[in-house]
Order: structure tokens, then C-alpha cells, then sequence
């Protein structure tokens, strides 16, 4: 999870016309450009989803969806008053994935099922929250096998990784974990000899920390982060700690 910076200028004006002009205005059927609110949000957090930070944008997926889907953080049913407000708004993933090779399909983000699954509408995070940083990276760390976990094995935070998010089943413990392998490999690439530094590890972290030019599939410039980023940023600040590298 990245800490996600919401900017209520980045608000597009066709949402902000309609809860403002439309008498018992709802996000639901509202009038306003549902693309152009998509992709505010995709600009905003750099084209990764809000919770399991996989790659998402406005691209079609193979069930002819757009692979976003825009989330409230605070449930629409329990709190009908931020429906439309833009700043409880997030970008995520269409929230399922399908193991290799069981081909099963495993549910996950906003799309959780069950008694504590988000699929309702009504269940809220109990810790985590990636519209603050001292909520969302200040309280995770992540294991070289790509399990995620609560730095200082909260409870709340273990329950929300694990029952509400479901950010711990096979698809994404894998995707992580092929993250650890690509940073690995690109630090042995860059210098083989394993001659590792605090500079060389602070020049990694700043590739990893910011955004890349890309163009999407319209053929427009976007700027976007890395899926999974804070799994390689946490890795490499976890050699920097080591002694060995001066």
C-alpha cells in the first residue's frame, strides 16, 4: 500500500457541477463523465490501485471492463454524505485475479467476500488507510517471500491485510515476490561485484520512488509508478540498514 496524496484541485469539473447543481445528487446513474473522473484518479496515484498497488488504467481487460474501478474509502451506505465527494475517492483494481494453474478465482481489494469483504458496502478498514502515510507505509513492511504484514504485528492491520483486503492470497504474494526478484536482479545488473553503497541503494530507491514516462493505450503521455513499488522500496532500505554497506 502507498501512501496516495488527494488534491481536491485535480477534482474534474463535470463531478463537481453535478454535486453542486443537482438537487439529491448520487454517484450511482450521476451526470457527469465517469472517464474523466477515472482518470484523475489514475493521473493522481500513477496508475496503481490503492490497496495491492498492481498496475491499473482506463485499458480494457479481458471482460471488456476498464481495468479501474473507482472505490469510496468510506462506504457509500454508511456515509451517504461523501458520495460524491472526490477526496473519498480511490482508484483501484478490478479486485480479482485467477491462480496458475488451479485457475481459481481469488477475490480481493474492494471486491472481498463475505461477513468482513468490502463487496458489501458496509465494511470499513479498521487501521489502514492510504490517504495517510503514518496509516498506510509507516505501518507495513514485507517478507522476501512477498507476504505483506503489519510492521509491529497489529491486530487491526493484520485483519485488514488479511480478511478485508485479502492482500495475502497466492496471486499477489507471488506478483510481490517477483518484484523482490526484478529489484534484486537490477542492483547485481548494476554492479555485480556487489560493491553496494548508500548511494548506490539511494539512486535505486529513487528510480523505484518515482514516477515513469509512459504512453497509454490512446497514445497519450501519462507518468506513472512501478506496480508494487513499495515492496522493492522496502527491500532496498532494508540492505541500506545493514552495516556491511558504508
Amino acid at each position: 500500500m502507498k501512501h496516495i496524496k488527494k488534491n481536491i484541485a485535480n477534482e474534474p469539473e463535470s463531478l463537481r457541477e453535478y454535486r453542486e447543481n443537482t438537487p439529491n445528487a448520487k454517484y450511482e446513474g450521476g451526470n457527469f463523465n465517469a472517464k474523466d473522473l477515472k482518470k484523475a484518479l489514475l493521473d493522481e496515484q500513477g496508475y496503481i490501485c490503492a490497496y495491492c498497488m498492481s498496475e491499473i488504467s482506463l485499458q480494457l481487460n479481458e471482460y471488456h471492463k476498464p481495468k479501474i474501478e473507482v472505490e469510496h474509502f468510506k462506504p457509500q451506505e454508511t456515509y451517504p454524505a461523501l458520495d460524491l465527494h472526490y477526496n473519498n475517492m480511490l482508484a483501484v483494481c478490478n479486485g480479482l485475479s485467477e491462480t496458475y494453474p488451479e485457475n481459481v478465482k481469488v477475490h480481493h481489494c474492494d471486491k472481498t467476500q463475505g461477513e468482513n469483504g468490502k463487496i458489501n458496502g458496509k465494511v470499513e478498514l479498521r487501521r489502514l488507510n492510504p490517504l495517510t502515510k503514518v496509516d498506510s507505509e509507516d505501518l507495513l513492511c514485507y517478507d522476501l517471500n512477498g507476504i505483506i504484514k503489519s510492521k509491529t504485528n497489529l491486530a487491526d492491520v493484520e485483519f485488514d491485510l488479511n480478511e478485508v483486503l485479502n492482500l495475502n492470497n497466492k496471486v499477489l504474494v507471488k506478483n510481490r515476490k517477483t518484484i523482490l526478484d526484478v529489484v534484486q536482479n537490477e542492483l547485481k545488473k548494476d554492479k555485480p561485484l556487489q560493491e553496494w553503497n548508500k548511494a548506490f541503494f539511494d539512486k535505486h530507491l529513487q528510480i523505484w520512488q518515482t514516477r515513469m514516462m509512459s504512453i497509454d493505450h490512446e497514445g497519450n503521455t501519462i507518468y506513472k509508478f512501478r506496480k508494487y513499488c513499495m515492496v522493492a522500496i522496502w527491500f532496498i532500505n532494508q540492505l541500506k540498514l545493514k552495516p556491511k554497506y558504508v
